[in-house]
């Protein structure tokens, strides 16, 4: 699969030549985006279209709703989250800290309290890019 993915790719970009190596010769310049900006901009496979990005209301709510779930946390790791999720530039960075803040939550309160915290941050999260 993924050999095919990279020869669809090598050939979308005019860059599959009969020999890998002969590249070298050709213009150093790239056309678009290289084969992993295609990858990560369309969310994981070049046929598909890249995703809208999210409204611009999506990120301080996600933020506050991430602040919420703090809510009676104490401690230098939940301080230092905390600070985390203030700093977050965008909902990946926000998605990325779940898994700390689901162990925050665990080890303070219990597993059961963790996954009711964060099953509301869920919302936040399009299922067509988070599997």
């Amino acid at each position: 699969m993924l050999n095919a993915l990279l020869t669809r790719w090598a050939q979308s970009r005019g860059a599959l030549t009969t020999n890998f190596f002969a590249r070298s010769t050709q213009s150093a310049q790239p056309k678009g985006d290289s084969f992993w900006q295609t990858i990560l901009r369309r969310g994981g496979d070049p046929a598909t279209p890249a995703a809208s990005p999210p409204a611009a209301h999506a990120l301080p709510a996600a933020r506050a709703q991430f602040e919420a779930s703090l809510e009676g946390l104490q401690g230098e790791d939940a301080d230092t989250l905390a600070q985390m999720i203030g700093r977050s530039r965008s909902l990946d960075d926000l998605w990325h800290l779940r898994t700390r803040l689901y162990n925050e939550i665990a080890r303070q309160f219990s597993q059961y309290e963790a996954e009711q915290r964060l099953a509301a941050l869920q919302t936040h999260f399009s299922p067509v890019r988070r599997h």
